[in-house]
């Protein structure tokens, strides 16, 4: 599991995409780094979407956010209660 801090400390003293040596940067300054760096991002930014789901009974029916159940209007990209990306199946 990717450390929320260490990712924002790297992603703010990232310097190897320009070619620089990284100071402070908690990641270890080799030829992967940057790629690492991006894979903890990118499993944390994934950690952060939920499935919307269907909730309801008889003949009323209403999606809600899979993480928090807070009532989502069709095709919101965000939670607004707690601020998760929402997917929609096709």
């Amino acid at each position: 599991m990717a450390d929320i801090e260490k990712v924002i400390k790297g992603l703010g003293k990232c310097s190897c995409i320009y070619g620089i040596r990284c100071e402070e940067c908690p990641y270890v300054n080799d030829d992967k780094c940057v790629d690492i760096l991006c894979s903890d991002a990118l499993e944390l930014l994934k950690g952060k979407e939920v499935k919307v789901e269907i909730e309801g009974g008889g003949s009323t029916w209403f999606y809600v956010c899979g993480e928090c159940h807070t009532s989502a209007s069709k095709h919101s990209k965000y939670c607004r209660e707690c601020g998760r990306r929402l997917i929609w199946d096709a």
